[in-house]
């Protein structure tokens, strides 16, 4: 079950695909932009996103299929922490070839002495993303096994003290009736110099 603090899966959807269809439009304008624009380094940027397209959708859907994973609960949720961690080392690789581009541009030689340390980075990356995975599905094994409630429906009651702390939605709110209060007393005056 997914806890009160992780957003729903529609929501994950939602966001994850209005990013990637704001990402297309986005290159859209760029390539469009190129019968405009005659920046060689423009161009060589236009056809750096064109020819990484692949690589981001297939990052991007194993990150959605991993958190997807995570969501489910103990023994179904095990292939996540694979695919975060295959979205991490496509990850390592996208910001490789971002990094050669902008070597690429401004005249630096990156590839022989960049590559092996992006690789070493991968392998590192992606150890990482794995551990880390599997700590967070055993700890919240390790925790249900104590509490009997499933650690995503394990809900913690605020303190007295919690409660009566003012929140950042009072803070945002107080700001928004201030900045309200301020230009109304603008408006105000600047009516009451036209009239004069």
């Amino acid at each position: 079950m997914v806890s009160d603090l992780e957003p729903s899966i529609y929501w994950r959807l939602f966001t994850r695909y209005s990013g990637i269809l704001a990402f297309f439009a986005l290159i859209t304008v760029m390539e469009l932009l190129t019968l405009v624009i005659a920046d060689p380094a423009y161009h060589a940027v236009v056809s750096f996103l064109n020819g990484t397209i692949w690589l981001l959708l297939t990052l991007s859907f194993l990150f959605f299929i991993g958190l997807v994973f995570r969501m489910l609960p103990f023994p179904l949720n095990l292939p996540s922490p694979v695919l975060i961690a295959s979205a991490s080392l496509f990850l390592v690789a996208f910001f490789s070839r971002v990094i050669l581009l902008a070597g690429d541009l401004f005249g630096v030689v990156l590839v022989h002495s960049f590559t092996p340390v992006s690789v070493m980075l991968g392998i590192a990356v992606f150890a990482a993303a794995l551990i880390v995975g599997y700590i967070h599905i055993l700890r919240s094994v390790l925790l249900e096994s104590r509490t009997g409630v499933p650690a995503c429906r394990e809900k913690r009651h605020p303190t007295r003290e919690e409660k009566e702390r003012i929140s950042w939605e009072d803070v945002e709110r107080e700001l928004r009736y201030a900045a309200y209060d301020i230009l109304q007393k603008i408006r105000e005056e600047l009516r009451s110099d036209e009239k004069r």
